[in-house]
């Protein structure tokens, strides 16, 4: 797999090299050069993944792209629709081009980020399945705070986590409540 950029266009290419992914500005995919057609709001969730490619993008960012003006968070659920029918989009130009779209469990999507098969730092291989994912993130929070790890290591094994999203990770499953009593917290594991 390869992803490259010119600053106006995200290209994505499978591993056997069959499938190429492109998202351009001004709400073009395409895909193996045959333009694909995309709703303007499924042109602005992928562009969001794509434009921020290797990064995994939470829900809510993602929310936040589509809704901006929205006073009340919506339905997490009509991402997980929305990039059902972008893949099924994309598959149907190439079976592969949908690799393109990583779902991150309990964190959100990406673009052609690869997946991790095992960790550098003990203890901190993401689960596979959304179930330990909870777990996963507490046993995080604990080795933060027991000192064993520092968010650096965190921040270093997941190129993709934001400290924000890690900060949220923190705040979930602590006992402070306030985003500033959180980010005290967060920087006391040394950065």
């Amino acid at each position: 797999m390869s992803m490259s950029t010119d600053g106006r266009s995200v290209g994505w290419t499978s591993q056997n090299g069959r499938a190429v992914v492109v998202v351009a500005e001004g709400g073009t995919v395409t895909v193996n050069h045959k333009s694909i057609d995309v709703t303007k709001s499924e042109w602005i969730l992928l562009a969001a993944i794509a434009f921020n490619r290797g990064k995994v993008r939470t829900r809510r960012m993602l929310l936040a792209c589509l809704y901006p003006e929205a006073e009340k968070e919506a339905d997490a659920k009509i991402l997980d629709v929305m990039i059902c029918k972008i893949r099924a989009k994309l598959e149907k130009a190439h079976p592969a081009a949908g690799e393109c779209l990583r779902s991150v469990w309990g964190r959100g999507y990406a673009f052609g980020l690869p997946s991790r098969e095992s960790s550098p730092v003990a203890g901190l291989d993401m689960p596979s399945s959304p179930r330990w994912v909870r777990k996963h993130k507490m046993k995080i929070v604990g080795l933060l705070r027991s000192g064993e790890i520092n968010t650096k290591q965190v921040l270093a094994h997941y190129p993709d986590l934001s400290e924000d999203e890690l900060l949220e990770w923190f705040g979930g499953y602590s006992e402070y409540g306030e985003k500033g009593l959180l980010a005290t917290k967060v920087q006391e594991c040394v950065l």
